[in-house]
């Protein structure tokens, strides 16, 4: 490799490095889960941690705080012991224990009450389709409720129905 292509590495890298930080230690607030879980999940990613032990141990070295604590704990011993375990498990046990109450219950409450109002198309449609991942939403019942929460000029735009085709939701949209 040439001097010059090595730098080039090098800087991208450097790039990336300050894109994806290391994440700072979780200290039980529910609030605070889902962004912390999201920059650990990069950071694993990223630089490449594909052992279960090593994804795990990476996690639980970051988890601070009384509670926090005692999940650390039980996942030392069990990383310890010859206890069978997969990183989906332990994924699954972090988010259980810690993400804000029932995530897919409350994005579909949330979905069912959000309108596009006066937002940007382009934002609304972002928020659209997180909460439709995490309620766990087909796509045809997304299109459906799609539908009927966002603005009727944007629906008849992109589909170019007529405005009497576009079901009508309960409250009139602006």
């Amino acid at each position: 490799m040439s001097n010059d292509a090595a730098i080039t590495v090098s800087a991208q890298t450097d790039v990336l490095k300050l894109l994806i930080p290391n994440p700072k230690d979780f200290g039980g607030n529910r609030e605070e889960f889902s962004e912390w879980w999201r920059s650990m999940t990069l950071f694993l990613k990223y630089n490449k941690v594909t052992d279960t032990d090593q994804k795990i141990i990476s996690t639980i070295v970051r988890l601070k705080g009384q509670v926090p604590s005692y999940f650390a704990e039980v996942w030392t011993e069990k990383i310890a012991s010859n206890i069978t375990y997969t990183w989906e498990t332990f994924e699954e046990e972090i988010k259980t224990s810690f993400r804000k109450g029932n995530e897919k219950d409350l994005a579909e409450e949330k979905i069912k009450s959000l309108k596009q109002g006066k937002k940007n198309t382009m934002d609304f449609l972002v928020e659209f389709t997180a909460l439709m991942y995490k309620a766990k939403i087909d796509d045809q019942h997304a299109i459906f409720l799609l539908k009927g929460h966002t603005r009727h000029d944007i629906i008849k735009t992109i589909l170019g129905y007529p405005r009497k085709d576009i079901p009508q939701s309960r409250e009139k949209q602006e």
